[in-house]
This record gives C-alpha cells, sequence and structure tokens, in this order.
C-alpha cells in the first residue's frame, strides 16, 4: 500500500492535471521528473486515437475539495498554456476545471516496486479526499504512459 500523500487545497500545488477519456488525472512529482512531459504525450497519444484528452493545467494546479471530490483548475495566469521542453511556453487545448479521479506520482526508479500493490491515498488532511494512485518511474515517459493507460482502463483503477 502507498504511504498517504498530503496536497494543499485551496490553493496551488506544483503538478499537472489532465483528463484522459472520462478521468481526470493528476500527475505529480519533484521538479524536472517529467511531469510536463508525461502529461503532454498522454494527451496527445489520447487524442491520436480518437479519444477525448484535454489539460486542466501545467505546473500549478488549484485543488479544492467538495462533497469529498477533488476538483482542478488552472490559475488564471497560466489558463490555456503548457511548458514543452527545449520548446517553450505554448497555448494548449484545456479545459476550465475537472474532477480528479486518480494520482499519477513520478518516483525514483529505485522506489518503485516490482510487483506494486494499487492503493488509494489521502490527498488533503483539511478534506480527506483518498483517490486510487499509481507510481510511475520520473523520465521514463512512453513506458510509464503504457502503465497509466492500462491502469485506467483495469479493475485495479476501479478498486483502488
Amino acid at each position: 500500500m502507498s504511504k498517504p500523500s498530503q496536497l494543499p487545497t485551496g490553493n496551488t500545488t506544483h503538478a499537472c492535471a489532465i483528463v484522459l477519456g472520462q478521468r481526470g488525472v493528476l500527475i505529480t512529482g519533484p521538479s524536472g521528473s517529467g511531469k510536463s512531459a508525461l502529461a503532454a504525450h498522454l494527451v496527445e497519444h489520447w487524442q491520436s486515437q480518437e479519444f477525448h484528452a484535454s489539460w486542466i493545467s501545467d505546473d500549478r494546479v488549484c485543488l479544492t475539495c467538495a462533497h469529498e471530490t477533488l476538483i482542478a483548475r488552472c490559475p488564471d495566469t497560466i489558463t490555456g498554456m503548457v511548458e514543452i521542453g527545449h520548446v517553450g511556453i505554448v497555448r494548449a487545448d484545456h479545459q476550465s476545471s475537472g474532477r480528479i479521479d486518480g494520482v499519477i506520482k513520478l518516483v525514483s526508479q529505485s522506489a518503485l516496486e516490482r510487483m506494486p500493490q494499487h492503493g488509494m491515498e489521502c490527498i488533503s488532511s483539511a478534506a480527506p479526499v483518498s483517490l486510487p494512485t499509481l507510481h510511475v518511474p520520473e523520465r521514463a515517459i512512453v513506458a510509464s504512459a503504457q502503465m497509466i493507460s492500462h491502469w485506467l482502463t483495469s479493475d485495479h483503477f476501479q478498486q483502488g
């Protein structure tokens, strides 16, 4: 089982928020771990497969809890902007807010379990929201994207 993480709610946190199909996903991890690159790859891949995929926010995400549901929105100052490595800031299709259904945590390769137990993580101590959480290797975009796509459509996601 994953250790609970505490993300601030009611203000911004360093993360990316995207929607893949019908699921909102919060991508967290250390600075430079590849959050934006992974989110961009996932959105582009899902759209190329003719599935709905959209950005909510890149780099900074405003999180609020309402009725035990975590809602993400983009700070006004960066709405519709995405940072693409070695390119810069670009405009991207986005939606103003969305429900977060799961958390992707980018972690070092050494922190990954070979056969992970899919867990739930508490997102906020002030307004507890437990969400399915998947740990994936940082800076391993294609491998992580494959794991995430499988996870979002598997029974593990349904059960947490």
